[in-house]
């Protein structure tokens, strides 16, 4: 399935992906109004539909909706008016900056603050950084914001560096501030294969 992998970066139509899709799916799909397609899409559970799509269509939309972000925003009451573990990050940011470029600092610092308004919004608790480098923005969010962050990296040798950085901050943190349940970025060393995945 890396064609499937790939799809979003080449053209459905001049690749011709519409014959790779199962028969019952193009089939479906050939009597299928556009307008119809918001049904398709729409996860939420459904009163009214009157379409009959076929069983695998039907498993990858609960697939997904149970996989993506929740849409229902949080009450007002119940959203925090300040980041948690902000005033951490404000009050030791030059922790958090030491040898990481200007560039670098502002965007981590704008990133962060725009996780936060959207997590506040939707309960997440936990995130994901993919090919997150040495984890700069990983400690930000973990020991900056509170946040319970995994950090996914092919580069063995920029996963050691992120570790050691964290211990090193983490450490520092600890002696400044009198923290002792720091939340710790995750980090892991992987790599997507897809001769693995699909040898054939």
């Amino acid at each position: 399935y890396d064609w499937l992998i790939d799809s979003y970066v080449l053209d459905f139509y001049v690749d011709n992906h519409w014959d790779r899709l199962p028969a019952s799916w193009n089939s479906c799909f050939e009597q299928l109004e556009i307008i119809q397609l918001k049904s398709l899409l729409t996860v939420e559970a459904k009163s009214t539909e009157c379409h009959v799509w076929p069983l695998s269509i039907l498993a990858s939309r609960v697939l997904l909706g149970n996989l993506c972000l929740s849409r229902k925003l949080l009450p007002d009451d119940e959203l925090e008016t300040e980041p948690r573990g902000q005033s951490r990050f404000r009050e030791r940011q030059k922790l958090f900056n030491k040898s990481v470029k200007l560039k670098k600092r502002h965007e981590i610092e704008q990133f962060s603050r725009q996780c936060w308004e959207s997590i506040r919004k939707t309960g997440v608790e936990h995130l994901v950084d993919i090919g997150s480098g040495q984890g700069n923005l990983a400690r930000t969010l973990a020991y900056g914001f509170d946040f319970n962050v995994c950090c996914i990296e092919q580069n063995e040798g920029l996963v050691a560096t992120a570790r050691q950085k964290d211990e090193e901050l983490s450490s520092r943190l600890k002696r400044q501030c009198k923290v002792a349940d720091l939340k710790h970025p995750v980090h892991l060393s992987k790599k997507v294969n897809l001769e693995d995945v699909d040898p054939g």
